[in-house]
């Protein structure tokens, strides 16, 4: 009996040893892409091309870094995301008198047998600007290492998208690798009736990577980059002029989390966008003028959080925020220089009530540059330094792995006694 048993078992430790050996390659595998991301693609994309090659003067107020950073989840969320495969995830709040932030995106997946399984993906940010949402189907093929066919049909077959993928692992795992490349808009130039050609059409490269070290470190990393776009319109009544218009963009966002103890977390958070777009006659001194736009966007987030024994979750950090809006152009009134920099402390506090009610609040204060120069607007330059002080007060309804919703109300401290209130958000979470 003692043979027949210790042979077992000496195979299953074998067995054990085989995995943690394939797992410790991988994970290595996946860290050295991921560094080797961060170090030769360190600059900044839209979530996807949108086929709008406008150089909009989208501006931003002063408090909207706080009003964002307000807006986000908690950390507790943001850990049940990172590996759900089913999830709708919400955000949005008021910026100003005219402008809602808002954040909307959608995973689904269902497994098809052993083999294959179905994605459904879907995303729309807003925060200086409206955008459409993105949308994509994916059909994954494999096990342990996938191969997917992806894209998105839209009514007007010009939007149509179309791609592939290439993964290694799944995302809910504590390793992951993802590699996906997309023509959008992959039939415009067959199925379009104008005489508008995208000489490059666009195609989105997007790597997204994941992977934790000894069960205390996290690293992640999602990254995309914007091949450079061209496109062509002549003039209908002379095809000789018209317009040359050209788009390229990068963003990345970046996490490095260290879990100390099961109370204990810090970590560093970065997004970063960039956009370039031009603009130009197709004939020497035709129309319309010369025009060149450079868009910045990113964040930069150094936190800590502690889980007290109470069941309270307190949260603090310092983050910076940018926005660079620079548009040159050889018409006076289309010229646009528009920066905004805050420099923030944060406190969170999660106050739990019940396993199914919480209280939130929490507090932000910084140091706000806002500069902005528009000589179409009747509005003298800007150019401005404050303080900004703002608070939060918010319910949360839950279920923890179920569903989490977050009502909120943010006040502007630093000008209590002349405005009080200063909006409301609303954020849900739901895991399935």
């Amino acid at each position: 009996m003692r043979r027949k048993c210790s042979r077992p078992s000496r195979f299953a430790a074998a067995a054990t040893r085989r995995r943690r050996g394939l797992r410790t390659r991988r994970g290595a595998g996946v860290l050295t892409v991921l560094l080797a991301a961060l170090l030769l693609w360190p600059g900044p994309a839209h979530p996807q091309f949108t086929g709008d090659f406008t150089l909009g003067k989208h501006l931003l107020e002063t408090e909207n870094f706080l009003d964002w950073k307000a807006y986000q989840h908690p950390y507790a969320w943001r850990q049940e995301l990172a590996t759900a495969p089913n999830s709708f995830d919400g955000t949005a709040g008021s910026l100003s008198q005219r402008n809602f932030y808002f954040f909307e995106e959608i995973r689904l997946e269902k497994s098809l047998g052993r083999y294959a399984s179905v994605h459904y993906f879907q995303q729309q940010d807003a925060f200086f600007r409206p955008d459409p949402s993105y949308q994509e189907i994916e059909l994954r093929f494999g096990r342990g290492v996938y191969a997917s066919v992806l894209g998105f049909p839209n009514h007007e077959k010009t939007d149509t998208h179309l791609g592939f993928a290439l993964a290694w692992g799944q995302r809910p795992e504590d390793d992951y690798l993802r590699y996906t490349r997309v023509s959008l808009f992959r039939l415009y130039n067959k199925e379009t009736l104008g005489l508008e050609r995208y000489a490059r059409g666009p195609v989105l490269d997007r790597l997204e990577a994941r992977t934790v070290l000894g069960e205390r470190v996290t690293l992640q990393l999602q990254w995309r980059e914007e091949r450079p776009t061209e496109r062509t319109s002549p003039d209908p009544a002379d095809p000789a002029q018209g317009t040359h218009e050209t788009y390229q963009g990068r963003k990345w966002d970046g996490l490095v989390d260290v879990r100390w103890s099961p109370r204990l977390s810090t970590g560093l958070s970065a997004r970063s966008l960039r956009e370039w777009r031009t603009r130009a006659p197709l004939a020497p001194a035709g129309a319309p003028p010369d025009a060149a736009q450079a868009l910045e966007w990113g964040t930069g987030d150094l936190y800590a959080v502690v889980a007290l024994p109470t069941g309270d979750v307190l949260e603090g950090g310092v983050y910076r925020g940018v926005y660079r809006n620079t548009i040159g152009a050889d018409a006076l009134s289309e010229r646009l220089l528009h920066h905004l920099l805050t420099d923030a402390l944060y406190g969170l506090w999660t106050h739990r009530r019940s396993e199914w009610f919480q209280w939130l609040f929490s507090l932000q204060a910084g140091r706000v540059a806002l500069l902005t120069t528009d000589p179409a607007a009747p509005q003298r330059p800007v150019d401005e330094r404050s303080t900004q002080v703002k608070g939060a007060v918010g319910v949360v309804l839950q279920e923890p792995g179920s569903y989490r919703v977050l009502f909120n109300s943010t006040w502007d401290l630093d000008t209590f006694g002349q405005r009080e209130w200063d909006g409301g958000n609303v954020q849900l979470l739901f895991l399935f």
